[in-house]
């Protein structure tokens, strides 16, 4: 992973500064959501009354999974049930892999870390099997999440600098980005704001290049 540097430095690091780094978390941390976005969802959701039991289906039952996680996670985890059950049915084992996700993620914030993890676990294989990088990095920042929220910060960094080494990969620079935030958490709750600052513009780079 390249080497960050760094712009604050801890004796300096004054309560304005402080102040303007929570604000940054927050707006970095938590995408907004809008009126607009739920309209985009209301279309995707009549596109597939249009779309066979095949892999674009299982795909946009994804998206939806995934779009829905925060606003209504109950109707989150019906979407990605649906969607490892037709991947299942028709052997579409990527579908299968990101649908396990999904309900992990679903999972996870609501603490239920063994049953997220074991299927994590489950999308590993899968992932591994067709070596599909991106998966395997978002499962790695997933499972981060649940040895952050366990206390075990080492082994949350260790998890996420694995899911950077598999998005360089493939270039993935939203993965990064996750990726950065969450060290960017880490660093927060470790109280090193500084190193967390850090973290949070070099999402906020990546993440700037995508639009």
């Amino acid at each position: 992973m390249k080497k960050i540097k760094n712009v604050q430095n801890r004796p300096g690091f004054s309560i304005c500064k402080f102040l303007y780094l929570i604000i940054f978390r927050v707006i970095i941390t938590f995408p907004l959501q809008n009126l607009a976005a739920q309209t985009f969802l209301d279309s995707a959701i009549q596109q597939l009354k249009l779309k066979e039991h095949d892999t674009a289906k299982i795909n946009l039952l994804n998206f939806i999974s995934s779009e829905y996680s925060s606003l209504q996670p109950d109707t989150a985890l019906y979407f990605a049930v649906e969607a490892s059950l037709l991947a299942e049915e028709i052997n579409y084992k990527k579908g299968l892999g990101y649908a396990l996700l999904r309900q992990a993620t679903i999972e996870v914030n609501r603490g239920q870390h063994e049953e997220a993890m074991e299927k994590l676990l489950k999308s590993n294989e899968i992932a591994e099997e067709i070596e599909d990088f991106d998966l395997l990095g978002f499962n790695y920042l997933k499972i981060s999440l649940i040895n952050r929220k366990e206390g075990d910060y080492f082994l949350a960094i260790e998890k996420i600098l694995k899911a950077i080494d598999l998005f360089s990969l493939t270039s993935n620079k939203n993965g990064m980005s996750k990726a950065f935030i969450n060290i960017g958490n880490i660093s927060f709750l470790r109280g090193n704001y500084p190193a967390s600052l850090n973290y949070y513009f070099e999402a906020l780079k990546l993440l700037e290049q995508l639009n």
